[in-house]
Formats: structure tokens, C-alpha cells, sequence
């Protein structure tokens, strides 16, 4: 009993993602197939090759002629196949332990594949897993930010309110003692050279200070930096419709400030600006006006432009000037 070599492909070597393999030219041109097989068998024998890179296990053959047939696109025509079979359309394909046919050239380009396919593999997962770890040290880094910020912001306002109650306090305190003079000190009565009590020397006058109206003083106050304000709720649809998106955090802040004031509604800036958009269609974006300029200008009070007819081109003026004057001729 003949013992059947042991596949050299492992059975679950899958290449059917790729689609295609490099045929070494020269050595089959200098194959006994190419020389001396016949022509029509040989045909049938490249499509054998190509077809088993996508079988299962990858680089094999099944060892029945009516599979065989269907692969190499004959179709149920297993009488021609046979024939070509004969031919030499199988030369060097032979039978493994496994019961399908392995061809040794064909081996060889399969394992390189499979090695490249794997360490493609392995690549790409490596990539996602650092993409993942990436992505949970960053979320890490923005919670640590974020709980930084929470704690300074509490922080800053704890001292804000004890400043604010030490300066209320203080200024209570002074409002007392101006109206009711406890704990100022007395000037005693002084005698002039005859005897006779003199007025006492006047007080010299205090340097100004600010006030708050009811005669304490007041400490000076710094003035804490202004945070950007947020954008208004209806903006982002405002900036959706115009027709340059141009310096969107300065447009922003004119459009808040245009609503806040009075100047005109949401409402107002959205038909405004939706009719901006309709003249400046089909225009050329260098003469559209930036969004800011468009709020400083108070555009969205401007009147719709008509729409100019179209003109005839002087080219088919001319045609039509000739076509007409050889039909009155």
C-alpha cells in the first residue's frame, strides 16, 4: 500500500482576500510544459494554477474531475477536461495524504504568501491596539484636566466670596464710625496767649479715595480677564446658510452682540443672510463679503437685488443677426 505524503500547506491557509499571485515567467517558459506539452492542455493547466490560490487549504486541488471541470471554467463539460487531464493539464500536481493535489511550484509562492499575509495581520493589529490605548490615555488625560479645572475653579470662587464678604464687612464698618464719630479721637481745647479758648486747628484735608456712595471707602478692583462668550444657540444655523465661512469665532461674537442689544432678532439675521446667499450663488467668492463684515455692515437689512436676465452671448447674437438677414434676402 502506497503511504501518501503529508500536505505541505497547513489545512486552514485561506488567501482568498488576495487576488493575485506572481507567476515566475522565465521558468515557465523553460518548463517541459512549455515546450513540449500540448497548447490547449497548457491553457487549462495556468488556470489550474491560478484557480487553487483560492481553495481551501490555499495552493490545492480537489481530486475529482467534475470539480476540476467547474474550476477551470469547463463548466459540466468533464469529457473535455478529461481529455486535457490526459493532455498533461495537471503535470506536476500530485495526491497528499489529505486527498487533494499540491503542485511543488505553486507551494513555494503560497508559503511566501501566507507569511506575508500573517505578519500584514499582526501589523494591523498592533496598530489598533495602540490606536485603543491611545484613545484611553487620552480620556484619561482630559478627565485629569477636567477634574484640575473643576477643583481650581472651586478653589478661586471660595476666595472670591471671602474677599467679597471682607470688603462688605469693611465697608459696614466705616459707614458706622462716619455716622455716629465713635472712636475718633478729640482734639483738646487750645488757649491762645490771653486766656480766651481758641477753635481748634482744622483737620488737614484726606487724600481722595473711591467711594461707595455713602461715604466708606472702597479698595480698587482688578478687573478679571473676560472668557469668551458662547456662541448664540441660533448661530450655528445663521453660519450654516452664509456663503463664506470666514473667521467663524469673530462672526460669532458679532451676531451675540447684534441679538443682545437689540439690534435685530435671530430671525432677522436668518432671512438677511438666506437672501445674501441667493444673490451671491453662482458669483465669484472673492466680492462675497466675510460673515463679520456682513453683521458690522447691518447687511441684513439690505433689499433684495433683482436678478439680472441673462444675456445672449455676442457669438449667438452674431449667428442669429445672419441667419436672419439671408432669410429676408
Amino acid at each position: 500500500m502506497t503511504v501518501l505524503p503529508e500536505p505541505p500547506i497547513p489545512p486552514d491557509a485561506d488567501l482568498r482576500h488576495m487576488p493575485s499571485y506572481m507567476i515566475d515567467v522565465q521558468a515557465l517558459l523553460d518548463s517541459d510544459l512549455a515546450a513540449f506539452g500540448d497548447p490547449a492542455a497548457n491553457w487549462f493547466a495556468v488556470l489550474s494554477w491560478c484557480a487553487s490560490l483560492h481553495q481551501l487549504p490555499a495552493g490545492s486541488l480537489p481530486d475529482d474531475d467534475a470539480m476540476l471541470a467547474y474550476i477551470v471554467r469547463l463548466g459540466r463539460d468533464v469529457r473535455t477536461w478529461r481529455k486535457m487531464r490526459a493532455k498533461g493539464a495537471l503535470k506536476g500536481w500530485v495526491r497528499h495524504a489529505d486527498g487533494r493535489l499540491y503542485h511543488q511550484v505553486v507551494t513555494k509562492k503560497v508559503l511566501v504568501l501566507l507569511e506575508k499575509s500573517r505578519a500584514a495581520k499582526a501589523a494591523t493589529a498592533a496598530r489598533e491596539a495602540r490606536k485603543k490605548e491611545q484613545a484611553i490615555e487620552n480620556t484619561h488625560s482630559e478627565e485629569i484636566e477636567r477634574s484640575s479645572t473643576d477643583a481650581r475653579s472651586v478653589t478661586q470662587e471660595s476666595i472670591n466670596r471671602r474677599e467679597g464678604k471682607g470688603i462688605e464687612e469693611k465697608g459696614n464698618e466705616d459707614i458706622d464710625i462716619a455716622l455716629t464719630g465713635d472712636s475718633l479721637p478729640q482734639d483738646p481745647p487750645m488757649e491762645d496767649f490771653g486766656g480766651r479758648l481758641s477753635d481748634p486747628p482744622a483737620p488737614s484735608p484726606e487724600p481722595a479715595s473711591s467711594t461707595n456712595g455713602q461715604g466708606s471707602q472702597q479698595p480698587a478692583r482688578r478687573k478679571s480677564a473676560k472668557s469668551d462668550d458662547p456662541e448664540h444657540p441660533e448661530f450655528a444655523e445663521w453660519w450654516l446658510q452664509y456663503p463664506l465661512k470666514k473667521a467663524r469665532a469673530e462672526a460669532a461674537k458679532r451676531y451675540s452682540l447684534i441679538v443682545s442689544k437689540g439690534r435685530a432678532t435671530p430671525a432677522d439675521l436668518l432671512a438677511g443672510v438666506m437672501r445674501y446667499a441667493a444673490e451671491r450663488s453662482g458669483q465669484d467668492p472673492r466680492y462675497t463679503k466675510h460673515p463679520a463684515t456682513w453683521l458690522n455692515q447691518g447687511c441684513w437689512t439690505d433689499e433684495a437685488q433683482p436678478q439680472q436676465p441673462d444675456l445672449e452671448h455676442p457669438l449667438l447674437a452674431g449667428v442669429r443677426h445672419f441667419i436672419n438677414s439671408r432669410s429676408t434676402q
